[in-house]
């Protein structure tokens, strides 16, 4: 009932698990520890709010993250005089390259609860998501600089539901803010023919709150995210 998570298991150099179905916390404690046992780490996703949270804490997990996920209206965001200085490309229009170093750090991820991790390590983890993102859809994968500097990228994969907004990435010693960087982005995927974007964010991060709030999103719901981990010396 645990299954490989081969991303993260590439990620990570080590196999990583993650639980799709919350009656694995109804195994016997036996069970679930034999099932843990070849896994570096397992993740487990749940609605918020839990009601008895004792149900996974006594398997060893414990909660790392809150997920706040939204829509947004592309079509409804206006496009502003400060956004007629940037300029955007999208990767099918002008191949571009994403890595790690490029990249500011993120600060608001769950993978952050994780022992032995680094900023650095993360960083890797979401250049090499958006690498991949950007082959797959390099029509939905922008690059935004200002006066020929680049600023940052917009990766977002499209979807039954509509646009996927996956990654928003500043570049290190960006001068563009933020908010700039994704009413640009979201604006050009509007233009391209997009009327719906959704995803999720950390509840931590209230800048990214703040924008979403400010360009008109409407929030969903709220998801618990709970790490198991072999190495936590705590469990």
């Amino acid at each position: 009932m645990i299954d490989r998570h081969d991303f993260n298991s590439d990620w990570w150099g080590r196999s990583v698990g993650i639980i799709q179905d919350d009656q694995w916390f109804d195994l016997p404690p036996s069970q679930q520890r034999a099932e843990l046992a070849p896994y570096a780490w397992v993740e487990f996703k749940s609605p918020l709010p839990v009601i008895e949270p004792s149900r996974y804490t006594s398997a060893g997990f414990r909660l790392t993250d809150t997920q706040i996920a939204f829509r947004i209206a592309l079509d409804k965001i206006e496009e502003t005089a400060s956004m007629l200085k940037l300029d955007c490309v999208a990767a099918s229009t002008k191949p571009f390259q994403l890595d790690a170093a490029s990249m500011s750090d993120f600060q608001h991820e769950r993978f952050a609860h994780l022992y032995g991790v680094s900023s650095d390590r993360i960083t890797s983890r979401f250049a090499t998501w958006a690498g991949q993102l950007l082959k797959a859809h390099p029509d939905w994968a922008l690059e935004v600089s200002y006066e020929g500097q680049t600023q940052g990228w917009f990766v977002a994969e499209p979807t039954g539901k509509g646009l996927y907004l996956a990654l928003a990435m500043l570049a290190r010693g960006a001068t563009l803010s933020g908010a700039s960087l994704y009413r640009k982005a979201l604006h050009h995927f509007a233009v391209q023919g997009q009327r719906i974007g959704h995803a999720g964010f950390s509840a931590s991060n209230t800048a990214v709150l703040n924008i979403y709030s400010q360009l008109g999103a409407r929030f969903t719901a709220a998801q618990g995210i709970w790490l198991w981990q072999a190495d936590n010396p705590s469990s």
